[in-house]
């Protein structure tokens, strides 16, 4: 892509209303370099207003399977946990409904991990309703949020209560009754390039080393790391924060930002230490960090919903939403079909989640053990 091309969507992106790191030029390089047969259908699509402006910049992937078919996914992986297009439309109706004009040759559209607030359903419906195009809900959820304003202090007083916030700070008197803790904050070249490493081989030292998923359980997914970081580092577009006792890092956070949206995008702690909830630990620090930067307004957890820890620190929700659009009506049929499948699928994963048994098996499978 042309050099100006890229400076454009770099530009879009951290300006953009609503900006999605997971969609930057940075980002989708490494996407493309480390996963290049995932990626061989990725395509990007800009819509721009009668007068030129950037409207919304997206990227989706299909299959030869979903080719045939005529079916679209916007660009989603376990590694991507949000997949909305960058958009500087006013609303969600507007930004929907630009999605069908942008993919004219598109039967249906997927739409994983979206931004999505459920408000807006009736006026989308009727939006639709008037294109002869139709909406599918998979999964609707939300998950854990900061708006990064007022007193840090009163923030987490409100989220953690007034007992929690007692054990946090009793947990670091224990921690530096044996050494001194304190909290690292890294965003030059040099930095991001030791606190990655030390990040990996942290979060490979538990459950997610042992179940497969950690970014060094692969070469792929390790040079994806290494690339996204090279690249977002040029432009101070990645933070990593550390929890020190004494000279170990116990607990780090990968955050990746996007103007003034940050997305906490990995944490891993030292499981040997679990006792001490360093994870907690460093994200009521993270949390202070986050509201005292003139820099951040808003952070997306990338969490699960109910989600065990963040939930009980950042009390703000963002709607997300699995989605399927039908965008005329000869696919109506065919979006429901499809619909219908990954609903099943969702099914089957909760089942999964739900049972432990079930769960260290496929963590088993996994790893190969």
């Amino acid at each position: 892509m042309r050099q100006q091309s890229v400076e454009n969507w770099t530009w879009f992106n951290t300006a953009a209303r609503y900006p999605n790191t997971f969609s930057s030029p940075e980002c989708i390089e490494a996407f493309r370099t480390s996963f290049p047969s995932e990626a061989q259908s990725l395509r990007m699509e800009t819509v721009r207003s009668d007068a030129g402006d950037w409207l919304m910049c997206t990227h989706t992937m299909t299959g030869r399977f979903w080719e045939k078919f005529g079916v679209l996914s916007l660009l989603s992986h376990p590694y991507l946990p949000f997949s909305s297009p960058i958009s500087n439309y006013a609303d969600d109706v507007e930004l929907w409904a630009g999605l069908i004009d942008a993919y004219p040759e598109a039967d249906v559209l997927v739409l994983p991990s979206v931004r999505f607030d459920p408000a807006d359903l009736p006026a989308i419906n009727a939006r639709f309703q008037s294109m002869g195009a139709s909406l599918e809900t998979i999964k609707l959820w939300s998950r854990a949020c900061l708006h990064a304003t007022g007193n840090p202090d009163k923030v987490l007083q409100a989220g953690l209560g007034t007992k929690k916030a007692k054990q946090i700070r009793r947990l670091r008197r224990r921690l530096e009754d044996d050494a001194p803790v304190h909290f690292a904050h890294h965003m030059e070249r040099n930095d991001i390039t030791s606190a990655l490493e030390t990040f990996m081989d942290l979060e490979a030292s538990g459950w997610k080393g042992k179940a497969g998923t950690a970014l060094r359980s692969s070469p792929a997914t390790t040079d994806f790391a290494r690339t996204l970081a090279s690249g977002l580092v040029e432009r101070q577009a990645i933070r990593i924060d550390e929890l020190v006792w004494g000279d170990r890092v116990i607990a780090s956070l990968v955050s990746l930002q996007e103007g003034s949206h940050v997305w906490a995008w990995k944490i891993a702690y030292d499981e040997t230490l679990s006792r001490f909830s360093p994870g907690f630990l460093l994200m009521t620090e993270v949390t202070r960090t986050f509201i005292s930067d003139p820099g951040v307004s808003y952070a997306d957890s990338c969490a699960d919903a109910n989600h065990p820890m963040i939930d009980r620190i950042w009390r703000d929700r963002q709607p997300m939403a699995d989605l399927v659009i039908g965008t005329r009506p000869s696919a109506r049929l065919k979006a429901k079909l499809i619909a219908s499948a990954r609903r099943s699928r969702h099914g089957l994963k909760a089942i999964v989640l739900a049972n432990p048994q079930l769960k260290a098996l496929m963590r088993r499978v996994r790893s190969g053990g």
